[in-house]
């Protein structure tokens, strides 16, 4: 499982994004079970991944994937922490108690 996160190295938002997700994949202990993938969208082969990935829109454009599944995908967003959790499905272990 792999989240990919399209954006720019000199966004805010992009930066914040990063450490959002990896944050909550700490706290549901996936840092071993899902990758992340950073493309930043100024590079020739970050636009090559968001073409790939059908990635028009930045700042910021997240796609969870599994294999050839896509699993979630949140454009200019962060995703909602409960929405990312049901993407994760039941590898996200519930640490808010």
């Amino acid at each position: 499982m792999e989240i990919h996160i399209f954006g720019k190295n000199n966004c805010a938002y992009c930066v914040s994004t990063k450490s959002k997700v990896a944050h909550f994949l700490k706290k549901w202990e996936l840092e071993e079970k899902v990758a992340v993938v950073y493309h930043d969208m100024e590079s020739v082969d970050g636009r090559a991944e968001g073409c790939f990935y059908d990635v028009q829109d930045v700042p910021t454009t997240i796609v969870l994937d599994e294999g050839s599944d896509e699993l979630g995908r949140w454009v200019k967003s962060v995703p909602p922490v409960e929405e990312l959790r049901a993407a994760l499905g039941e590898n996200a272990v519930d640490c808010s108690g």
